[in-house]
């Protein structure tokens, strides 16, 4: 099994993504509220390297959302390509961030 863990700048999207997943076979999957690292020090701190990130990566909303899906093996492709049919290509900035990692045990799933 694996796990698929994507960042997802639009929170606005979220919803089309898990249906999606949901349409191509894809049940179940988590999705936490979250929050960059550069968007959490920006808050508190007139640190000038904070300013300078935020302008560099042209913040556009402090709050992300990450998802949490597992899957088979074979399904990794499949997840990745319909997160990014609703979100856009993770390559564009400002989209998000998504990785895959091996479970070594996997317990509660069907």
């Amino acid at each position: 099994m694996k796990c698929v863990v994507c960042v997802i700048q639009d929170i606005s999207k979220t919803k089309k993504v898990l249906s999606t997943l949901n349409e191509v076979g894809i049940k179940g999957a988590t999705l936490l509220s979250s929050k960059g690292m550069i968007s959490t020090l920006s808050e508190d701190s007139d640190e000038w390297f904070v300013g300078s990130f935020r302008q560099l990566f042209e913040m556009t909303s402090k709050e992300s959302a990450t998802l949490f899906v597992i899957v088979r093996e074979e399904q990794v492709e499949l997840t990745m390509t319909s997160i990014e049919s609703v979100i856009g290509s993770l390559d564009q900035p400002n989209t998000g961030i998504a990785f895959s990692f091996s479970l070594d045990q996997v317990r509660g799933i069907q």
